[in-house]
């Protein structure tokens, strides 16, 4: 089944095609998520209440690729 995702508010979080959220300013909002119909199953909708909150720490640190850097 196709699944589709839709933030009622963007402008606290955005959701990719993929399902992938991201906060974007600190607040709820309601996140949709759809399954198309088929041929043997209804079109289902369930929604998720999401409360984005401001960081407190500010920026975070550069990940860490690998703990080896000993190239060959």
């Amino acid at each position: 089944a196709e699944i589709s995702y839709q933030s009622e508010n963007e402008n606290i979080a955005t959701v990719t095609n993929g399902g992938a959220i991201s906060g974007v300013a600190a607040g709820y909002t309601t996140i949709t998520v759809t399954a198309a119909a088929t041929t043997n199953y209804k079109e289902t909708t369930k929604t998720f209440t999401i409360n984005v909150k401001k960081s407190t720490t500010g920026s975070l640190p550069d990940p860490e690729i690998g703990s080896s850097t000993d190239w060959e």
